[in-house]
């Protein structure tokens, strides 16, 4: 169990540990779009403005240019290319769920 669990890693094996709390629940997602949210870091309440400042964070932190001038392994560009690609389509995916224009 997962009491038994945690007192094993605790180590007290005689029970006496207090559980840890229950995980937090996470936000139903039967649209799936709670991933592209995730992607860029904000929530589905997050502003328009919070959501595009988000959009820029994440294509400067993912830019293979700016990857290559941080002496990142060139071979790696190809990576940063396609998580650069899917934020602009996560971003886009989000302007029109939200309806931003």
């Amino acid at each position: 169990s997962r009491a038994e669990r945690a007192a094993r890693i605790a180590g007290t094996a005689g029970g006496s540990a207090t559980p840890p709390p229950p995980p937090p629940e996470e936000e139903p997602d039967p649209d799936g779009t709670l991933e592209v949210f995730r992607l860029l870091g904000v929530r589905r309440t997050s502003t328009p403005e919070e959501i595009h400042h988000a959009y820029k964070r994440m294509l400067m932190r993912y830019h293979p240019d700016r990857m290559a001038a941080n002496g990142v392994n060139p071979e790696l560009k190809g990576y940063y290319n396609l998580k650069t690609e899917e934020v602009r389509m996560a971003y886009e995916l989000i302007k029109g769920f939200l309806g931003i224009s």
